[in-house]
């Protein structure tokens, strides 16, 4: 891109300095000494003299060089002149030289060329003729002019070159300790902080806010009444014919979250089916699962977000569903448990309203079946088909944390109190890689921001962003001032921009609709009992663009 740049800047300075020296005025032609040219007459056959003439202009001294080619041509002879200069060039010059009637001399009549003007023509007593030629005045003067301007240019072009590539290795050096990998070419392997791509993903959405049957839906997408529909196991009505559209055996919504994910290399390999967060209650969570009748015995890990009960809260009633033959379930969860945490309310967040529901203990998950596994930093599971992220770096200035956010803390010895927690260090994000296609975000309730989570999985894993998905924590009236600014990030500074974003769960009415005026179709109205298909494409993998953002 460099080179480009030097070129152009060089084709461009050349035609300035072609322009300049057509435009100036004539100068003084200094002295000239001439060397004559004698032309033999008749002339048999093409003759070629080569000349040298000084000149002397205001400037200096100039050398000009001129091969006179002579060649006959009938009663004409056609002189042709291609001069030189030291420091320059001209253009041919062309001259008809025309026989006498008489034998023992010519007359020469030089037609004059825009590269050249006669100075003297003269014949002698032998049949010879001595002809001079001079460049223009103008060009004489204007070449060393010209000349200057374009070193002065040229001068100017390798000073950018060499402060470019200097400020260009000062910055290596100043961030040879971070990686830029968001910069980085698009490695075909899939393989990125250990995460492995994959050819086949599949999302069910078994707890959101939102429960939704009439939108019109992208392709990949299906709705809840459509897969019971189409299940055989529906009953069919035997006074009509026609299945049964049972009303109990659907999804209900609840203020919570959760997903099960299903992962797979290709079709010849394992299928990972791993459950992202539970939910707020015990009811939920289970009425859901029977509807979209998932083979709970067959999820091998949990994963929560973040200690919140809206999305723990469904845990143990999930891990009781579990048959007692079933293999061990992994619940994977961030350390930091708290004892308690509540909610505060504007515009002064002193006032503190309610507590949420306990999150379960270690020891409850352990005795209802869960394997707990401990996780601080990012760490890839389920084959390494999915990413479950460490702490997420709180890098945008806009994005505060949950400004109600409060906790409890109990010391040795002394009360409990509460302490303003906006943060919510403890929040995760999980993130599959489809071949083709990119990353697919699935961030439950971004307190940590959904631009510092897109910002964090760009420059962790250097793909493009094909889907977000989750709650964006957009939807309260102190948050909203941020929904401008989230969706600018997300449909403008974010380059490729993500094919679908889904927002659930707390993003928002006024978030949803923000988005779906910058995204249109893109903007994807889910809700619980959807259903989400991504099919790699191998074809289409070399195609991807390393994602940038500004």
């Amino acid at each position: 891109m460099l080179a480009r740049a030097v070129s152009v800047l060089f084709l461009v300075s050349s035609c300035f300095v072609a322009v300049v020296s057509s435009s100036l005025p004539a100068a003084e032609v200094g002295a000239r000494q001439e060397t004559p040219v004698f032309i033999p007459a008749p002339l048999p056959s093409p003759t070629s003299i080569l000349v040298n003439n000084t000149i002397q202009t205001a400037n200096g001294t100039l050398v000009e060089t001129c091969d006179i080619i002579f060649v006959p041509d009938g009663q004409n002879i056609q002189q042709i002149e291609n001069c030189t200069m030291a420091t320059g060039g001209s253009n041919v010059a062309t001259s008809i030289v025309t026989p006498s009637p008489s034998a023992s001399s010519i007359s020469v009549n030089i037609v004059p060329a825009p590269t050249g003007t006669l100075l003297q023509a003269a014949a002698s007593s032998s049949p010879a003729v001595l002809a001079a030629f001079v460049m223009p005045g103008r060009s004489l003067q204007v070449l060393p002019v010209g000349l200057c301007i374009y070193a002065g240019v040229t001068a100017l072009t390798f000073a950018f070159v060499a402060f470019v590539t200097y400020e260009r290795v000062q910055y290596r050096k100043l961030n040879a300790h971070r990686e830029e990998p968001f910069m980085s070419p698009i490695n075909n392997s899939g393989l990125r902080a250990g995460l492995v791509a994959v050819n086949r993903l599949t999302i069910t959405f078994l707890v959101d806010n939102s429960v939704e049957w009439f939108a019109k839906l992208p392709p990949g997408f299906k709705l809840e009444l459509p897969q019971h529909l189409s299940d055989a196991r529906t009953m069919i009505d035997p006074l009509t014919g026609v299945p049964v559209i049972n009303l109990e055996d659907f999804c209900c919504g609840a203020h919570g979250f959760s997903a099960l994910i299903e992962t797979q290399r290709d079709d010849s390999e394992e299928k990972y089916l791993t459950l992202f967060d539970t939910g707020p209650d015990s009811k939920s969570i289970v009425r859901n699962v029977m509807a979209m009748q998932v083979p709970v015995d067959q999820i091998g890990r949990v994963i929560l977000s973040h200690w919140h009960s809206d999305h723990s809260g469904g845990m143990l009633s999930f891990l009781r569903l579990r048959s007692p033959e079933a293999p061990k379930c992994v619940v994977d969860l961030h350390p930091d448990r708290p004892t308690a945490r509540g909610i505060a309310i504007p515009p002064t967040y002193e006032t503190i309203i309610g507590r949420l529901p306990a999150d379960p203990t270690f020891e409850l998950i352990g005795a209802a079946g869960g394997v707990v596994e401990q996780h601080a930093e990012g760490h890839t599971v389920a084959g390494a088909t999915i990413y479950v992220s460490g702490e997420i770096p709180r890098v945008t200035s806009f994005e505060q944390g949950l400004p109600g956010a409060v906790r409890f803390v109990e010391e040795d010895g002394k009360p409990g109190f509460w302490t303003s927690e906006p943060h919510v260090m403890d929040e995760r994000y999980v993130a599959v890689d489809v071949i083709g296609k990119g990353i697919i975000i699935l961030s439950a309730c971004s307190h940590a921001g959904i631009v510092n989570v897109v910002k964090d999985v760009v420059q962790r894993f250097s793909r493009p962003i094909y889907m977000i998905i989750g709650g964006l924590h957009l939807g309260s009236a102190d948050l909203a001032s941020r929904i401008g600014p989230t969706v600018d990030f997300l449909t403008n500074q974010l380059r490729p921009g993500p094919t679908y974003i889904l927002p659930m769960h707390c993003s928002g009415f006024h978030c949803k609709v923000a988005l779906e005026s910058a995204l249109g179709e893109g903007c994807v109205p889910a809700g619980v009992g959807v259903r989400v298909e991504v099919h790699g494409d191998q074809g289409l993998e070399s195609r991807l663009s390393p994602p940038i953002f500004t």
